[in-house]
């Protein structure tokens, strides 16, 4: 327990001086007087609405915190109103595309895994952040290769990326990018060299580029590599 004393001002109620002088919630001042915390000038003092003349000495004994015990409790609530177009937005940030594992690499695939996938006309890397025994979609694509067989991301990794993007809403590859170190995906480069015979007539949207290939040095392109979380079935 703790002990403190302070002078009574002059006019004051006996709860509110308490409060002033030691820092508490008036609510907790009350509480102290009628529990029998309180005395002025040694002498037990029963209303917090004591009116002080200024000349007293208030002694007020702090007992420890008292335990605080909370029991969780299941509460049913009703759905009343659904956004469609948050849910839709929530389903952009946790959206993964789903892709089948040949035969060949199913021994060696794992979550976490790097792998190169044919994404629409693109050729792209991913991050295998589940791994499902049916898939959601009808029509897969087949995993391409797999980068490393050493994960790039543990399954704790991938559990916190999902909880950043639910608590933040980040778009979950955006959370995943930024956990890999630099270096470690890849880009795709495009190099265009000219055939022995050009078409002599293009059309003029494709002069520049046909004049660019035919330079001495062949005409190099990075496509900027777009990291997407991937589950396959």
């Amino acid at each position: 327990m703790e002990f403190r004393t302070f002078d009574a001002p002059a006019g004051e109620r006996l709860d509110v001086a308490i409060a002033l002088a030691l820092e508490l919630s008036r609510t907790y001042a009350k509480e102290l007087v009628n529990e029998g915390y309180v005395t002025v000038d040694g002498r037990p003092v029963g209303k917090p609405s004591t009116k002080l003349a200024g000349s007293e000495v208030v002694s007020v004994v702090l007992p420890p915190p008292r335990p605080m015990h909370v029991e969780p409790e299941d509460l049913e609530l009703d759905v009343i109103y659904q956004d469609d177009d948050l849910a839709e937005e929530v389903d952009y940030l946790t959206r993964a595309f789903h892709y089948n594992v040949p035969d060949a690499l199913r021994p060696q695939v794992a979550a976490g895994q790097l792998v190169w996938v044919p994404f629409g006309r693109r050729y792209l890397q991913g991050i295998i952040v589940r791994l499902d025994d049916c898939s959601p979609v009808e029509e897969t694509r087949d995993l391409d290769a797999i980068v490393d067989p050493q994960p790039v991301l543990s399954p704790l990794q991938i559990e916190l990326a999902h909880w950043i993007s639910a608590s933040y809403l980040a778009p979950i590859h955006q959370v995943i990018l930024s956990m890999l170190p630099p270096g470690v995906t890849q880009k795709v480069e495009l190099v265009l060299r000219p055939v022995e015979e050009s078409p002599k007539r293009a059309v003029a949207g494709a002069v520049h580029l046909i004049e660019e290939i035919h330079h001495p040095a062949p005409v190099r392109k990075t496509v900027e590599n777009e990291l997407a979380p991937l589950a396959r079935p």
